[in-house]
């Protein structure tokens, strides 16, 4: 049989038969998208940098003797390849109403977040290596927030055949901090009329950000 594994598609027929030697064979291989098979396309299309985004659950039993995306895809994973997966084996991939304008997974949310520049370097790049550590950083986080220590385990999990420092995407850097003036100091022991006092307490509350007493 097909040792390699398979994404199911929402309208994906994964039945099994076994013959009478007990091998297993897939009926319907043609409605599942096999890894093998989108590997090597990748690796001949001639493409520089490649990103692999799978947000599905992985809690699937495999077919006897075959294995999972982990094993095969280190091995047919082309070069200058990056697969970074929703969840680790055995794990569901959540969704939830509340993350995004209208309800996604927290793999994909996070994802978008760090394209969007939550995973940028100070000069505005989103690399492979920082968009890797913010979402394994933050879907766990959102996944225990929504749903406790008890309610699920979300893990993403990364595999990966990259030479260097790939950069995804670029978003403007962020403004650097405007410097704030520093106000003067009010000396007590010299005359000071009430305007001046006044001017002095309004500046020193300007550079604090708090609000002047009146």
């Amino acid at each position: 049989g097909d040792p390699q594994p398979y994404f199911c598609p929402q309208d994906a027929n994964p039945t099994v038969l076994t013959d009478d030697q007990g091998k297993q064979s897939l009926r319907f291989p043609e409605t599942l998208l096999g890894i093998g098979n989108l590997l090597k396309e990748l690796d001949d299309s001639g493409i520089g940098s490649k990103l692999i985004l799978v947000d599905a659950c992985r809690d699937a039993p495999l077919l006897k003797g075959s294995k999972g995306i982990d094993d095969f895809a280190f091995e047919l994973l082309p070069r200058q390849c990056g697969v970074l997966l929703s969840c680790s084996q055995g794990e569901f991939s959540f969704e939830n109403p509340t993350l995004g304008p209208r309800g996604r997974g927290a793999f994909l949310h996070h994802v978008i977040e760090g394209f969007e520049g939550a995973a940028a370097d100070p000069a505005g790049k989103v690399t492979w290596p920082r968009l890797m550590s913010y979402v394994q950083e933050q879907v766990p986080e959102t996944i225990e927030r929504l749903y406790g220590q008890q309610g699920g385990r979300q893990t993403p999990h990364a595999i990966a055949n990259l030479a260097g420092v790939v950069t995804l995407a670029r978003v403007a850097p962020a403004p650097a901090p405007r410097p704030v003036p520093t106000p003067p100091l009010f000396d007590a022991t010299r005359g000071r009329s009430a305007s001046e006092a006044r001017a002095v307490q309004q500046a020193w509350a300007q550079s604090l950000g708090q609000p002047v007493e009146k």
